[in-house]
This record gives C-alpha cells, sequence and structure tokens, in this order.
C-alpha cells in the first residue's frame, strides 16, 4: 500500500515502475494526472482506486500490472492513452466514464480475463489493437458515435460471439475482427 500525501496533483513519469510488493493503491483528491508507466509493471496490484479529480492517465500507465483485476476510470477522463492497462492479464472489470470518447492504441492489449466491456455513448475512436488479444470477451457493442475502429482493434478475440456495429462508422480498418 501507498501513502500519498493530499498536496500531491500529478503522479510523474515512472513514479512508481517496478514496484512489485506494491498490491493496494488508493489516489487522493486533487490528484489531476497519472504520467506515463507511473504503475508500469507493478506486478502485485491488485486494487486501484482513483479519485474523481483525475482527468488524464498517461500512455503505459497501468500496463503490465499482471493482478489487476478491477479499475474504474473517474468522470473527467476523455480519452486513454496507447498501451493504458495492456497486458493486465487478470483485468475482468473496467467501468468508463459517460465522456470518454477516444480508447488509444492497444489500451487494453492483452487483457485475456475481461470478459465484457461497456463502452460509453460519447465514444468516437477505437484505436489499433485497442482490444487485440482480449481472448474472454464475448461480446461487443459499440455506439453510435463511433466513426473509427483501427486496424486490429478486436483481433484475437476468440471468444466474441456477438458485435454490435454503428451505422454512422466511416472507417473499419484491415483485421479488425481477425481471429
Amino acid at each position: 500500500s501507498a501513502g500519498i500525501p493530499e498536496k500531491v496533483t500529478d503522479i510523474k513519469e515512472g513514479t512508481f515502475a517496478y514496484c512489485r510488493s506494491l498490491a493496494v493503491l488508493t489516489l487522493p483528491e486533487g490528484v489531476k494526472e497519472i504520467g506515463f508507466g507511473a504503475f508500469v509493471d507493478c506486478k502485485a496490484l491488485t486494487q486501484v482506486i482513483l479519485p474523481e479529480s483525475v482527468l488524464a492517465i498517461g500512455e503505459n500507465a497501468f500496463a503490465g500490472c499482471d493482478a489487476l483485476r478491477r479499475i474504474a476510470i473517474p468522470a473527467g477522463v476523455a480519452r486513454l492513452e496507447e498501451n493504458t492497462f495492456s497486458s493486465c492479464k487478470a483485468l475482468t472489470q473496467v467501468v468508463l466514464p459517460e465522456r470518454l470518447n477516444r480508447i488509444g492504441e492497444s489500451a487494453f492489449w492483452y487483457c485475456g480475463s475481461l470478459k465484457s466491456i461497456n463502452l460509453p455513448a460519447g465514444l468516437t475512436y477505437v484505436g489499433e489493437n485497442a482490444f487485440s488479444g482480449c481472448c474472454s470477451l464475448t461480446g461487443i457493442c459499440l455506439p453510435d458515435g463511433v466513426t473509427y475502429i483501427g486496424r486490429n482493434a478486436f483481433s484475437g478475440c476468440a471468444s466474441l460471439t456477438e458485435i454490435a456495429l454503428p451505422g454512422r462508422i466511416a472507417r473499419i480498418s484491415d483485421g479488425v475482427f481477425l481471429d
């Protein structure tokens, strides 16, 4: 467990990277930004509680957190950057805010335990490899506002049995549902 002072507003790049014993993390209200790779490869991290004050989560912020089981993204976050939760092998539950409009490249790459995810109505962009390798994902309903689905966004999702595509979609890239 990490005790972070109330005055902290930013968790800078790599601050807790490779802290292999860190298991529980509660960030205090007032933290606005989580930097690039801030918690990358924290292999024992099972629980993270993010305050509603968080507005930005950087690339690779929680990548490789093998034991992380669930995460609720605060309401003020509008986009998930590249590799934010890639290779979080135990991740089963993700709560995304309604304001979220972009899921970046490889954001949930190889989150093999993720069975379902509710995508918010405001989502417009699903990046390349966003959910690639999520082999337990059984269904995906893309909201009407989605206009772009990147290459291989859902490739390797061998358990997908239901896919709902929006009527307004402008571009579906190569290999989106490649198994």
